[in-house]
């Protein structure tokens, strides 16, 4: 049998990577191994997502791939997948953001994907001069700052813990906010959404007063964004505006 060093692509990883599900199932049913690591420590079910080839994703979770299978950045298939639905645009590969991944994060969590794996940084398609924006602790938040109510839903009803912080010590109701919002970096939906979010995350106790290591709090964010439903709900439940 032919071997493969540690961080060497294998002629999986270089199917899963560029979309040939047809070589990806012929190579799987040959023997070959699901979660041998890329240089950047993705599987093939990371880099299929990365990519945003789901259906080689799907088939390969049904294949046993690692659904925890953490890169260098601490990103996992699940965090990946989160952020590829909220993406705004991804000009090299368009598929990424008019494909929904939303089956594909469900079947993920369904075969055990943590949802409160907390990732290292931001991904660098979410920075801005090279300076990320908002450390997006976990895939709840990730899914919470683009007002993704469908998904945030989801990761709770899977256990996800709104209560982790991020690095900088941000919340996910601040998240939900839109701390760090910059228009056409991130998939825009409905105000309604994130109002939505910050009630269901108020309901379940988060501290509407709670400020990160830069003193930065919910109503702060929302005030920057100039959004008043937000702003008035949480006055409403006793958000300091001193």
């Amino acid at each position: 049998a032919v071997t493969f060093a540690s961080g060497e692509f294998t002629p999986l990883l270089i199917a899963a990577r560029d979309g040939h599900i047809a070589s990806v199932k012929l190579l799987v049913e040959a023997g070959a191994d699901v979660d041998a690591l890329a240089a950047d420590g993705k599987n093939a079910l990371g880099l299929a997502i990365f990519n945003g080839s789901y259906d080689i994703a799907d088939y390969l979770v049904d294949a046993g791939s690692d659904v925890n299978q953490a890169d260098a950045q601490n990103f996992t298939p699940l965090f990946w997948a989160v952020d590829r639905r909220n993406m705004e645009t991804a000009p090299n590969f368009p598929w990424v953001v008019t494909e929904d991944p939303l089956p594909l994060i469900e079947k993920l969590l369904e075969h055990g994907a943590d949802p409160n794996w907390i990732v290292n940084n931001t991904p660098r398609a979410r920075m801005r001069g090279g300076s990320p924006r908002i450390v997006f602790a976990t895939a709840l938040m990730r899914a919470a700052f683009s007002a993704d109510l469908e998904l945030v839903k989801l990761l709770l009803a899977h256990g996800a813990d709104p209560n982790i912080k991020s690095s900088d010590n941000e919340s996910t109701l601040a998240a939900a906010a839109g701390l760090g919002w910059v228009a056409g970096f991130h998939k825009d939906r409905p105000r309604a959404d994130r109002l939505e979010i910050v009630k269901i995350l108020i309901d379940m106790g988060l501290d509407v007063n709670w400020q990160d290591n830069y003193g930065i709090s919910p109503l702060m964010v929302a005030g920057n964004l100039g959004d008043i439903p937000i702003i008035q709900y949480l006055i409403d439940h006793g958000a300091r505006s001193l």
